[in-house]
């Protein structure tokens, strides 16, 4: 073998070489897919994400839906989110976006009275988000609209009471 052919062919090694480290460095290694439970535990909807040491989400509320941004889920995570529906989450929905590793679980809430909180936890590492009605909230709510609903029942009464009185007036 020549010589120039032994330093072309090792020339194209090391930018392979090279070009392999850089894809490392810039999209890290390939990671498994990150894996997500939910139940119900007492009153509440609990969604448990795991596979991750460290987590980069979101949550994003827009009235009743609210978005989860998280890593990458397995098939068989997304197909249990999509099968699930309670009193709580009337449906979920995933969106995955490959090209940036992550997935969008988007969320529909029953009502305005469900909120979320999310946290994360250590050994094991988790990102957990529970769902539960705000029975106070929704009481004041009830309690407000039935004011507003007597108070309607009397301005009805009284015009009705005034359309009498005239008739009785005209006559």
């Amino acid at each position: 073998m020549d010589k120039s052919r032994v330093l072309q062919q090792l020339n194209t090694t090391i930018k392979l070489i090279f070009a392999a480290i850089v894809a490392l460095c810039l999209y890290g290694p390939a990671q498994a897919n990150t894996e997500a439970l939910v139940s119900r535990i007492g009153d509440a909807t609990h969604l448990e994400f795991s596979g991750r040491a460290n987590w980069k989400y979101e949550v994003n509320q827009d009235g009743l839906e609210v978005t989860l941004t998280v890593p990458e889920l397995a098939a068989s995570s997304q197909k249990r989110l999509m099968n699930w529906k309670d009193e709580l989450l009337l449906s979920i929905k995933v969106k995955n976006q490959p090209e940036l590793r992550r997935s969008q679980v988007v969320i529909r809430l029953a009502d305005q009275f469900v909120e979320s909180f999310d946290y994360l936890t250590d050994q094991p590492s988790r990102l957990i988000v529970d769902f539960y009605r705000d029975a106070k909230r929704a009481e004041k709510f009830l309690a407000e609209q039935k004011k507003k609903d007597q108070l309607n029942k009397k301005v009805a009464l009284k015009k009705k009471k005034l359309a009498e009185l005239k008739a009785l007036q005209d006559l």
